[in-house]
């Protein structure tokens, strides 16, 4: 609502503004000379006299490039402007292109991030299962090495039934 409001109040000030140019005339003022002022003033104002020129004021020369030339024709500054955009829109294209190349690259570096997570991954389950079994063994050689102890030196053993296939 307000953007709608707010739009409306500037296009209505606009449109006014467009149509006042001939309603409204414009005041042509010299400013070369400044008015003598009127021969009898109110209190003690003192009088004024003279009237000289103004100053000539003359524009500076700028030593660095020079971006319009009011001297080319305008079909000349219309080609350039064109040349211009299409050197830009050139530029534009080229680096539009540069960005997919690498967006590509990237789309790839990830894919292959996946692949060495995954393979990753399965190299720890195996090396965990791998120290699983490992540590079976070393169990069951520990018992089997207390079981031939005890029986070496007389002591009753109760039998032990080991799982190989853990």
């Amino acid at each position: 609502m307000k953007k709608t409001l707010a739009f409306l109040t500037i296009l209505t000030l606009s449109s006014s503004l467009a149509y006042a140019d001939g309603v409204y005339n414009p005041i042509q003022v010299d400013k070369t000379r400044l008015q003598a002022a009127p021969k009898t003033l109110p209190g003690n104002l003192p009088e004024i006299t003279e009237v000289e020129d103004l100053p000539e004021f003359n524009m500076p020369k700028s030593t660095s490039n020079i971006y319009y030339n009011t001297d080319s024709t305008s079909a000349n500054q219309t080609a350039k402007i064109q040349d211009a955009l299409l050197k830009i829109d050139s530029v534009q294209v080229d680096a539009k292109n540069e960005l997919n190349l690498y967006e590509s690259k990237l789309v790839d570096v990830k894919n292959r991030e996946n692949l060495v997570k995954q393979e990753k991954n399965e190299l720890l389950k195996e090396i965990r299962s791998v120290r699983k079994k490992m540590n079976a063994l070393d169990s069951a050689k520990q018992k089997i090495v207390t079981n031939m102890n005890l029986q070496q030196t007389g002591q009753k053993t109760t039998p032990v039934h080991f799982n190989w296939f853990k």
